[in-house]
């Protein structure tokens, strides 16, 4: 289990080894207005054209980030802080950094995003997070928070823009459509890009959640630019609702092949298919890796594999054949 890190020289160590990282991918320096809950001003913000991301870091803890390119003219509205308590523990903070036994540093969010906009929250953005959650020994106890990013990991800056307009994604919903508040809208997921390739020896909760998120995301466009009414919430992956209002297809992503891990699958499957919602086809989204054995397996219990690799940061999937709505 991840382990919060509260000493505050390790935390400063820990917050500059962050600005270097974000600082080190360059950027275009803009001189623009920025709005936030009670007051804003003219800042220079630094835009990264390739992850469709601007931030604005600075050197008290307080990190301001946005998407799309900063318009000139008028004010821009900030997507989500990421800010530290620079010691101990405070939950009203939203960032923390945490390590696990090797030492791995990592940024993680407690989901804290309304800034005080009706219908936003920590609840409904949780429920809407299409990468997967971890805990983390903070203060005390055990916290389910939201990963950001890997401060060693290659995707670095991937992981970051991914959170960042997870957060986006959400507050558009949840304004356009508050009957579906803490569901994903059907034509805003992102998909960022990655260098390399994981190793699954080497993979770690903040990794597997990112490609959790990627892999999602990606399934969950294809879907949509197919017509399908796509969503996401608390019980399920990705599902595609029928014109009844009723459930018609769900999705489950793993990123494991492991036995174990798609037992869990199966299991969220069923368990929320129980009260009669779910009405159609099920299915399973794994590694390539996963084994014809597991595929057998989940036939006998009328649920269907889809296998996906990730080469070069995009994902695909196989049998196409299955993602016909």
């Amino acid at each position: 289990m991840l382990k919060a890190i509260e000493a505050k020289g390790k935390v400063e160590r820990c917050y500059d080894m962050l600005k270097a990282r974000v600082s080190g991918f360059g950027g275009e320096p803009l001189v623009v207005k920025v709005g936030f809950r009670g007051g804003g001003g003219e800042e220079t913000v630094i835009w990264i054209e390739p992850y469709d991301l601007w931030h604005e870091l600075s050197e008290s803890w307080w990190n301001a980030f946005g998407v799309g390119r900063p318009v000139l003219r008028g004010s821009n509205s900030i997507t989500c802080e990421i800010n530290f308590a620079g010691d101990g523990v405070d939950r009203r903070t939203g960032g923390l950094f945490a390590e696990d036994d090797a030492g791995n540093i990592y940024v993680l969010h407690r989901g804290r995003i309304g800034g005080g906009r009706k219908n936003i929250g920590k609840t409904g953005f949780i429920r809407s997070f299409t990468g997967e959650l971890v805990e983390v020994a903070d203060g005390g106890r055990t916290t389910k928070v939201v990963p950001v990013a890997s401060l060693k990991s290659t995707n670095f800056l991937a992981q970051l823009s991914f959170f960042v307009h997870e957060v986006a994604r959400y507050k558009k919903d949840a304004v356009i459509n508050a009957r579906y508040v803490g569901t994903v809208a059907t034509d805003a997921f992102y998909v960022p890009r990655y260098k390399g390739r994981w190793a699954r020896g080497a993979f770690d909760a903040v990794e597997s959640s990112f490609e959790h998120g990627l892999v999602t995301c990606t399934l969950a466009n294809i879907l949509s630019a197919r017509g399908a009414l796509v969503r996401s919430d608390s019980n399920h992956d990705l599902y595609v609702r029928r014109g009844s209002g009723r459930v018609g297809i769900v999705f489950e992503v793993e990123t494991s092949p492991d036995l174990s891990h798609i037992y869990n699958a199966v299991g969220r499957l069923f368990l929320y298919s129980s009260s009669g919602a779910v009405s159609g086809r099920k299915f399973v989204v794994a590694p390539r890796s996963t084994s014809e054995d597991i595929e057998e397996r989940l036939k006998k219990l009328r649920i269907k594999l889809i296998r996906y690799r990730i080469t070069e940061g995009r994902v695909s999937f196989s049998p196409e054949k299955f993602l016909r709505v």
